[in-house]
């Protein structure tokens, strides 16, 4: 296990071509904890669905690694049983979400939808996460590719999100933290509009997450393939 290393965060959102703005971030660096909500823009009420995952884990108290995840597991099974009531009487409404965890020697990412997380570490990003929603299962399958897959109409087919099936399902990776890592939590309008090589730059460039960020959703609201909010949170360790 590596010695345990200073974290500093930060996150950037901007609606992007979109009317309003339904992506949510959190950054609790008290906590460890960090988290990135978007919520399902063809639904009723995504915004308030993003919203509600954030404002259940800001209330979270700090707590060693192993039971943090686990309150984090209890505080968005309870999100989701209050989106799929509320959507008796109100129509439906959904979000996904990606929280990152780390208490400076190690990591956990839980997840479910298609907002990411990223490690750059040595100069290479490795995504953490694998997208819940149709168009990853074609990558699985070897019917195309990531950067193609993420960008067409498969990928806004969500197989897995709050508020959306009988029971909340959640991923989870775990790993140790290095001095020099860079994680990242976006939002798939970040990925939709960006290719990983432009990504990897932008981490690998920038010593500070409040610049990284920026530079992040400043490259992502030029490119044509912008079509989505946008949001960027990052976590550098020292």
């Amino acid at each position: 296990m590596t010695g345990a290393v200073s974290l500093r965060a930060a996150c950037r959102r901007d609606r992007g071509p979109r009317a309003s703005d339904e992506d949510r971030c959190l950054v609790r660096e008290d906590v460890g904890l960090y988290a990135v909500a978007d919520g399902m823009g063809g639904w009723l009420r995504g915004a308030e669905a993003a919203t509600a995952v954030v404002t259940a884990l800001a209330g979270l108290a700090p707590a060693p690694l192993e039971d943090l995840a686990a309150a984090v597991e209890r505080a968005l099974a309870e999100v989701d049983r209050e989106l799929q009531a509320a959507a008796l009487r109100e129509g439906p409404s959904g979000t996904t979400v990606v929280v990152l965890l780390c208490d400076g020697r190690r990591f956990r990412v839980l997840w479910a939808g298609d907002s990411r997380a990223g490690l750059l570490r040595g100069g290479t990003l490795r995504w953490l996460t694998t997208d819940h929603n149709l168009a990853a299962l074609a990558v699985r399958q070897g019917r195309m590719d990531d950067e193609t897959a993420r960008r067409g109409p498969l990928a806004s087919r969500l197989t897995r999100a709050l508020g959306v099936g009988p029971e909340p399902e959640l991923d989870v990776v775990a790993g140790t933290v290095a001095p020099g890592d860079v994680f990242l939590l976006c939002s798939d309008g970040l990925t939709g509009a960006l290719d990983d090589a432009v990504i990897r730059d932008v981490l690998a460039d920038a010593a500070d997450p409040e610049t990284t960020a920026e530079r992040l959703v400043a490259r992502a609201l030029a490119d044509p393939r912008c079509h989505d909010n946008v949001t960027a949170l990052v976590v550098r360790a020292g």
